[in-house]
């Protein structure tokens, strides 16, 4: 608990320092107490910008919680986005796919590849691997919320400009982070070089190049599982040296705002 809260102090150094610097901070939203609890925090208590934070929404569809007499989920995280008057969006699987069509495709794919057994009695055929998502096969997580949130996210802050550092700004306790957790050395030295804007030649010319920042904030609580007590509270999950459509670095950091609360807490 004690390495926990040390590591929370310095996290929130690293969290001042690119919120300074303009960096977009994600509020991943499902609508229910944790994200709650995530976006009251970011705002009231840390101080960050509405116009730094847009709400994101993974749709699940027919997935999602319902009561014929009260909002669906959908509405419920929408409220919570408005109520603080933060821009809310929805993305849905990157195929437009319900998750109990991807269950029947995984299904149908271990058929195809030859994932069954006879089964005991020689009554038929089950399959060995299970098409379900589960604690350790998480792909639900990944393809429904993790990559479309991460895509919009992206699209929205080379589009708009958004989370770019407009001027220098001091990121020693960023610097540090990185220095902490990335183990090639090459990378990590590339990471800290372009916290900061540079000038490069392009076509001839000298341009001033502005890194932009982008962080997901996710409502994960050590609480809830070993694991995710065990995960670092703020790690970089992607680093893009030059966009695609910017032609700037692109930093992609994963944050656990909440990871300490306890359910009472929240």
């Amino acid at each position: 608990v004690a390495v926990k809260i040390a590591e929370a102090r310095e996290v929130l150094k690293s969290i001042e320092e690119l919120q300074e610097a303009g960096a977009l901070f994600v509020h991943n939203n499902s609508g229910g107490k944790d994200s709650q609890a995530m976006l009251i925090y970011l705002i009231e208590v840390l101080g960050i910008p509405t116009q730094q934070i847009v709400s994101i929404h993974a749709d699940l569809g027919a997935m999602e919680w319902e009561h014929p007499e009260k909002p669906k989920t959908r509405q419920i995280a929408e409220n919570l986005a408005r109520h603080y008057g933060v821009e809310f969006f929805v993305v849905e699987h990157t195929r437009g796919v319900p998750l109990t069509e991807r269950v029947t495709e995984r299904a149908m794919t271990h058929i195809a590849k030859g994932r069954y057994q006879e089964s005991e009695g020689g009554a038929g055929y089950e399959l060995v691997a299970s098409p379900f998502p589960s604690s350790t096969e998480r792909w639900c997580t990944s393809e429904f919320k993790t990559a479309p949130c991460e895509q919009l996210s992206t699209d929205l802050a080379e589009e708009r400009e958004l989370g770019k550092m407009h001027e220098r700004r001091p990121m020693d306790a960023t610097a540090a982070l990185l220095t902490h957790q990335e183990e090639d050395l090459e990378e990590r030295q590339d990471q800290i070089d372009h916290l900061q804007p540079f000038s490069k030649t392009v076509r001839g010319r000298r341009t001033l190049v502005k890194p932009s920042f982008i962080v997901h904030c996710l409502g994960l609580r050590a609480e809830e599982s070993d694991d995710r007590g065990y995960e670092p509270m703020l790690r970089i999950k992607k680093y893009t040296a030059r966009s695609t459509k910017t032609g700037s670095p692109l930093y992609l950091w994963r944050w656990l705002p909440i990871q300490l609360l306890s359910t009472e807490e929240v």
